[in-house]
Formats: structure tokens, sequence, C-alpha cells
């Protein structure tokens, strides 16, 4: 109870708590004030209320490791984009003494508790990220042109060169797990590393997303084993690869599968299961801040008293952080690919 308090306070004032750790950056460190103009400050106010958001889930699911996990990630891009990170440290302890105004003695342990574990964390174990395509890979070479491609938005060759390879007996879920997975990794970190902008990423996103459509002759060709499966992102998540990637290999395995794009209404994916009756639910988030959103949507799901057999499956990257969060949240399972989702139902329905 005491974590979810401070979770909503920290959300309640966030306005405020942003705006005073600034202002205690700009207070500690006189030169920035000579350096920085209102768009940076701007900027460094936005960028602080996406730590509070991290935090404030992460207290909330008591799962320090959510947390310390954001602080490598966001320490990698506050390298590349020129703060080092003994500054970006300074940084994080005045967010902690912003919070700690509106704090009291009991909530400010949990707080020192959480940015400590962050700091040290990241004093001992910093490093950048490596490389997502590794040479060990199967289709390491395919993988790296595919990339390439991309990267040089040559979208026409990109999906040339996957059709002829499937074309030429190549599995289409070799393809999904040693193609399209680990480049849509390695096109996430380049954004982190700041090597490619927004607009490349998401022209990035949008070609593979193309490129799996054009794939789907040999994924419904499969025949139907009568089970369906619902899969849908929840809030405001605009990451939806990895579930399209899970509700094709279902689709692969015989399921008719219902899939939802990014950013569903709640309403909307009630109203399907209600329908449809599906024998598995997969839900997903890639984005800690929408914990909350997706413990609220499995919480009103359970509440419609479907199906007493119907599981709900969660995956995306915050439970692969914290593998029992899901727990937390209500899910009857976690999965952290497509493989494993399809493991979790063959053996919970048998």
């Amino acid at each position: 109870m005491l974590n979810l308090t401070l979770a909503q306070k920290i959300l309640d004032n966030q306005d405020k708590i942003a705006a005073e750790a600034v202002n205690l950056i700009y207070e500690n460190q006189k030169d920035l004030i000579k350096n920085y103009q209102d768009q940076q400050k701007n900027k460094s106010i936005r960028d602080t209320k996406y730590h509070l958001n991290y935090l404030a889930e992460a207290i909330e699911a008591d799962s320090k490791s959510l947390f310390l996990d954001y602080i490598e990630w966001a320490a990698v891009i506050m390298e590349n984009i020129g703060i080092d990170l003994e500054n970006f440290i300074k940084n994080l302890l005045n967010t902690r003494d912003a919070i700690a105004e509106y704090s009291d003695e009991k909530e400010l342990e949990i707080l020192n508790d959480f940015f400590y574990a962050a700091v040290n964390n990241i004093r001992s174990n910093y490093k950048r990220p490596l490389s997502f395509l590794v040479r060990e890979n199967s289709l390491y070479q395919t993988a790296s042109s595919y990339l390439e491609f991309l990267l040089n938005s040559d979208r026409h060759s990109a999906s040339k060169l996957i059709l002829q390879s499937v074309e030429a007996g190549l599995p289409v879920k070799d393809i999904y797990q040693e193609v399209f997975q680990p480049v849509q990794r390695e096109i996430g970190r380049l954004w982190q590393i700041n090597k490619i902008s927004v607009a490349q990423e998401h022209f990035c996103s949008a070609a593979t997303q193309l490129v799996m459509s054009q794939l789907y002759p040999y994924i419904f060709s499969t025949r139907k084993n009568g089970k369906r499966f619902v899969a849908a992102s929840v809030g405001n998540e605009l990451h939806e690869i990895g579930l399209r990637m899970v509700a094709d290999f279902f689709e692969m395995a015989g399921w008719d599968t219902y899939y939802f794009g990014a950013n569903t209404p709640s309403e909307s994916i009630i109203d399907t299961i209600k329908q449809i009756n599906p024998d598995l639910i997969g839900l997903s988030t890639t984005i800690t801040y929408n914990l909350k959103n997706l413990k609220e949507l499995i919480k009103a799901i359970k509440a419609e008293k479907f199906n007493l057999k119907t599981k709900i499956i969660v995956g995306g990257y915050p439970f692969i952080t914290s593998p029992d969060l899901w727990k937390k949240i209500g899910a009857d399972g976690y999965a952290p690919d497509a493989e494993n989702a399809l493991k979790f139902a063959n053996n919970s329905l048998h």
C-alpha cells in the first residue's frame, strides 16, 4: 500500500517535481545556465518526466529491476547526446531530492532504495549495448543485408530479399526469429546510441510490417485447428511488431487469430472477447509506464467472467526485465517470445 501511495504521489505531482528537479540541476551546475536556453530546459523537464513515469510504475510493482534497467537504457542515450555518466547521476539524485519534498520518512526510504540501487548499478555495470546481429546467428548474412537495405531506405530490395528467401524454402518462422527480431532490436539500439533518427526508426519498422504482410499467403495457408487467439496491445502502446509476430506464429500453428494494432481502446478489446470467446488472450506492452493500463485491462477482462478456461498471457520488454511481474498484474502466464507463447498455449489447453 505504501508503494502504491508513493507512486501515485509521484504521478499526481509530476509536473512540479520535474520542474523542481531541473531547477536543482541548474542551481547545482551553474555552467549549464550559460549554455542552456529555454528549449534545452524544456527538454530536460520532458526527460525528467519520463524518469518519473518509469519510477512510479517500478515502485508500484515493487520491482527495482524495472527501474534499474530503464536507468541503464537512459544512461546510454544521455552519453550519446553529450551528458556523461557522473552528470547523469547528479541529475538523478536531484530528481530524488525533488520527490523527497512530497514524501514522508517511510516513502523516502523507498526512494533511496530505488535511486541508490540505480546509481550503484550504472556505476558498476554500465556498458554500451552490443549489436544484436551476431555471426553465430544462422541467418546473420540475411539479417545484415536486410538491415542495410532498411537503413538505406531501400524498402523494395528489403522486401525482395525476404520473399526470395522464403520462395527458396526458408521457413517463415526462421525469417521472423532470425531476421526480423534481431534487426528490430538492432534498429532500437542504433536509435539509442544516436546513430539513426526517430524518423529512420519508424521507417524501418513500417517497412518490416509491410514485408510481414507480404508473407501472409504463406502464413494463412495452415489447416485450422478450431482454436481462437486474441492479441492486443494496451493503452497508448505504439510498438506492435512483437505482438504481430506472436499472432502470426499462432496462425501458422492453425489458430484463428484476432490481432489488434497498437493503441487499441480497452472497450474494443473486451467487446471482441465477448463476441468470439477465445481460447487464449495475449496482451502486450513494451513500455513500463503502460503496466498500470495493462493491469486494469486484465482486471476488467476477468471481471466480465468470460469462459473461465480462457487464459491471459502477457509479454513485452518489462516482463523480460522482471520475470515475476506477470503474477503481480493478474495474468495467467508470460512468454518472452512467439515460440514460448505457443508452448504456453499448448500446455495450458491440455
